[in-house]
């Protein structure tokens, strides 16, 4: 719906600034507006506009129109989309998956660090955690923003207990994998 608000938007504008000067893709609204698609499509700049001037310099009221609309349609938009489909997956460990994402080098490293992690949240000291365990551990940690995890997201973070033992504890490989 946003992507066809912004496609009128820059049609009728498209009609404005370069009907007299692009008849065939500006012409019109409508012409305008499938000109727009195609852009918004990636198929390219169109022929009857012109690039440059006749004395070779930039035209730059075409260069500004569609460089903007290139940034505000692709762009944006396909951000806001990305967005909302990385918000529908979001965990419950973003921050604490961020934190360690910024601070490791390699894969070894990174086996390091979960290793670390795990002994942290292992309170006990057992080599296991319970999800009661793992929840309340999760609360302690010093990570911005908080974080909250519950017994269904802890069956979840295990695939639905695959990753723990027959007694429904996580231990360290199954943490790291």
């Amino acid at each position: 719906f946003i992507l066809v608000v912004v496609l009128c938007i820059f049609s009728i504008l498209g009609v404005s600034l370069f009907g007299d000067l692009a008849d065939d893709d500006f012409g019109r609204f409508d012409r305008a507006f499938i000109t727009m698609f195609r852009l918004a499509a990636g198929e390219g700049w169109p022929a009857s506009l012109a690039v440059l001037d006749e004395d070779g310099s930039i035209h730059w009221r075409t260069a500004l129109f569609m460089c903007l609309f290139t940034i505000v349609a692709v762009w944006v938009l396909l951000q806001v989309r990305e967005r909302k489909l990385l918000d529908l997956r979001k965990s419950p460990l973003e921050p604490l998956i961020a934190r360690l994402a910024y601070v490791y080098i390699d894969d070894a490293d990174l086996s390091s660090q979960l290793q670390s992690l795990f002994g942290v949240l292992d309170s006990n000291g057992t080599g296991t955690l319970s999800s009661s365990e793992f929840c309340a551990a999760i609360k302690k940690l010093e990570v911005k923003p908080s974080m909250y995890v519950t017994e269904s997201d802890f069956a979840s973070l295990t695939q639905g207990g695959r990753l723990c033992d027959a007694r429904g504890l996580l231990d360290e490989d199954g943490f790291e994998r």
